[in-house]
């Protein structure tokens, strides 16, 4: 999608805020759970869907909502909820799983960093972003509340899976978003560790990417509540704190 062109130091590849937030993704439900496996549009501070005429009936949803002890802290923006009780089966994901674009190098992003503005809903949730090298060699890295301990599984193409750890909630805490920032080409070369690879350091691998070239895809999966995903050349969110479509902005709370 973007190998080919000359990328900007930043670029947003999902905002709730657009026109067409999900132009770019493919959504996946599951089937088994109709009412309560969905990706939809809501306002944060109210946890009601907007009133877009693609999103489903009122009366289907059952939203999941935060704790009480972090209802507090919404932002004022229209965000997307991805929730299910199964987690691997509801994501969104871009470019689309069955879309030409997964057969001339998928998202094909060169920016080394992904940020995400993610909001915890004290469910298990993940994303997933898929790397190559120069070679054409291939690696999954997902990052998951529930993972204990970074570990390889010797899949096709290989996955590094590593634990996610958010700031800790309280009633005392002002929000319950936050940004999350990867620097790929930093975890890249983890994928020849062998002490990491399951089901042992014996597991033979299949050809694993060794420096970071480019992202070719990304995925989010359920439970939690997106905002933003945008690549950039540096780390450093206060780079953008002029922009004001990045930042967090708090929900007016009526009594």
């Amino acid at each position: 999608m973007f190998l080919s062109i000359v990328q900007p130091p930043l670029l947003t590849l999902f905002s709730s805020s657009s026109s067409h937030p999900l132009s770019l993704f493919s959504t996946h439900t599951d089937p088994s759970h109709p009412s309560d496996s969905l990706a939809v549009l809501l306002y944060d501070g109210t946890g009601l869907p907007a009133s877009k005429p693609e999103q489903p009936s009122r009366e289907r949803l059952e939203l999941v909502q935060p704790p009480d002890s972090i209802k507090d802290g919404s932002c004022a923006h229209t965000v997307l909820q991805i929730q299910s009780p199964v987690l691997n089966k509801t994501y969104i994901r871009c470019p689309p799983a069955n879309s030409v674009w997964n057969y001339k190098g998928g998202l094909g992003i060169k920016l080394p960093w992904v940020h995400i503005q993610v909001r915890d809903l004290a469910r298990d949730w993940s994303f997933e972003i898929g790397v190559v090298d120069a070679a054409g060699r291939e690696g999954k890295i997902r990052c998951s509340t529930f993972q204990k301990s970074p570990a390889i599984y010797p899949t096709s193409p290989p996955l590094l899976h590593l634990p996610l750890a958010l700031p800790a909630q309280s009633p005392t805490s002002l929000t319950s978003w936050c940004t999350l920032s990867l620097h790929l080409p930093t975890l890249v070369p983890h994928f020849r560790t062998p002490s990491l690879v399951l089901p042992s350091p014996e597991t033979a691998l299949a050809p694993v990417p060794t420096q970071y070239s480019h992202t070719s895809y990304f995925k989010i999966y359920a439970t939690c509540r997106l905002r933003r995903v945008w690549f950039s050349e540096n780390g450093q969110t206060e780079d953008i704190r002029g922009a004001w479509e990045y930042g967090l902005y708090a929900a007016e709370l009526k009594a």
